[in-house]
C-alpha cells in the first residue's frame, strides 16, 4: 500500500519510494513500445503501512480502494495476490477488487 513516497512511522518524505513517484517511469517505458510493455504487481499491495491499516478500518466499500484506483489509472495488466492481501479478510479483499479492470491471479 505504498502509494506515496512517505514513511508514516518516521513522519517524513521518502523520495523515490511508492507507486505515484513511479508514474513518469511507467509512462516512459510504455511510450517506447506500448504493445510490448506490461505492468504487473506481484502482491502485498493492500497492506504494509499505517495508511493501509487506516483505509482497512475506515474504508467505505462503495468507494474504490485508493490502491485499486491508482493501479487502474496506471492501466495495470494484472496482479498476483500475495499473502498480505488476506490480512483484512476476504470480505475486504473482495470489495476492494470489485472495480479492478485488470486480471487477477491467485496462487494455489
Amino acid at each position: 500500500m505504498q502509494l506515496l513516497g512517505y514513511d508514516y512511522l518516521a513522519d517524513q518524505l521518502t523520495p523515490g519510494i511508492g507507486l505515484i513517484p513511479l508514474t513518469a517511469k511507467i509512462e516512459a517505458l510504455r511510450s517506447d513500445d506500448p504493445s510490448a510493455t506490461f505492468l504487473f504487481d506481484n502482491g502485498d499491495f493492500l497492506q504494509g503501512n499505517p495508511l493501509a491499516n487506516y483505509i482497512a478500518a475506515h474504508h467505505v466499500h462503495n468507494d474504490p480502494h485508493p490502491m485499486i484506483s491508482a493501479m487502474s489509472a496506471l492501466a495495470y495488466d494484472a496482479f498476483c495476490s500475495g499473502n498480505h492481501e488476506f490480512n483484512y479478510f476476504l470480505e475486504f479483499l473482495s470489495k476492494a477488487l470489485e472495480p479492478a479492470p485488470f486480471a487477477l491471479s491467485v496462487p494455489m
